[in-house]
């Protein structure tokens, strides 16, 4: 069984405090003891996962590929990625940031990363000595800060988004030759991510899609369903709506605007849209969660 799991339904796994559930974010620190629950379970996360092997070390597949993950490893898993740990040994202590779309959305350039295909089929980064050492001390200070119930809110953001850029830098210096062999399905999957990152503000029909990659609708959308656990068209849903609430949050732009860049003829239907995928009106949303 596979279960998709938010940024909430992570807290309530793991049994985190409520006064700790912060703005789109979770870290936790796990040992074997914590983490032995979690052997051979699968799931997907709507969001970023950020972990750091601390000590020990564990074996985990990612989208189907068998990682062995070794002292301080760095892992990186995009959204919708299914995952599944196999093996820990019992002194592995790792600590994990699990960021959601929610709090991506206040920096609309990490929406880059969620395309990324360089991050997506080379999830297990190893970095040299002085990268890590900057990013262990980042990442033990994000978690200090994190258990400080909310009192440093921006400061954890800013953080966090400098560890996504340390990583970001590192992988774009990384040759883009992967010892990884994709097939076909995976190729397909990438290109058709490809086209999203770059078609998502003018094209929301399924047959666009399906036309420029040479496939039926019915095809692309049984085969992303099937890799990625979702359909074409929650694919589609998912990029706009991620570009919607960046715009909403991190822009001034009035709503009216937004609609015509996200190519929608009549503001009451981009209203309704939005709406119908996160449960709130763009009005509601942006009073709500703009800083």
């Amino acid at each position: 069984m596979t279960t998709t799991l938010t940024t909430n339904q992570f807290y309530d796994v793991l049994n985190i405090n409520y006064a700790l559930r912060h703005d789109g974010i979770i870290i936790v620190n796990q040992t074997y003891h914590t983490m032995e629950q979690f052997i051979n379970y699968k799931h997907h996360f709507d969001g970023i996962l950020l972990s750091i092997l601390i000590e020990g070390s564990i074996a985990v597949k990612i989208h189907f590929q068998e990682y062995q993950i070794e002292k301080d490893d760095i892992i990186l898993i995009l959204p919708h990625l299914l995952v599944e740990l196999t093996k820990s040994s019992r002194d592995a202590q790792i600590i994990t940031i699990g960021l959601s779309i929610d709090f991506l959305s206040n920096f609309p350039i990490l929406g880059n990363l969620i395309s990324n295909n360089q991050m997506r089929w080379q999830p297990v980064l190893k970095l040299d000595s002085s990268n890590h050492s900057i990013f262990r001390d980042l990442i033990l200070l994000s978690q200090d800060v994190f258990l400080q119930n909310n009192q440093k809110k921006d400061t954890l953001h800013y953080l966090v988004f400098a560890l996504l850029s340390l990583l970001s830098e590192n992988y774009s210096s990384l040759s883009q030759i992967s010892t990884f062999k994709k097939n076909r399905k995976q190729e397909i999957i990438d290109q058709f991510y490809l086209l999203l990152s770059q078609q998502t503000y003018i094209e929301r029909n399924v047959s666009f899609y399906a036309d420029k990659l040479n496939l039926t609708p019915q095809y692309l959308t049984t085969l992303l369903k099937a890799e990625t656990g979702k359909s074409i068209l929650q694919w589609i849903d998912y990029y706009v709506i991620i570009q919607a609430k960046s715009l909403l949050r991190a822009t001034d732009i009035p709503i009216k605007e937004i609609s015509n860049q996200l190519n929608f003829n009549d503001i009451s239907l981009f209203c309704r849209y939005f709406k119908r995928n996160t449960g709130f009106t763009p009005k509601t949303y942006r009073t709500n969660y703009t800083k």
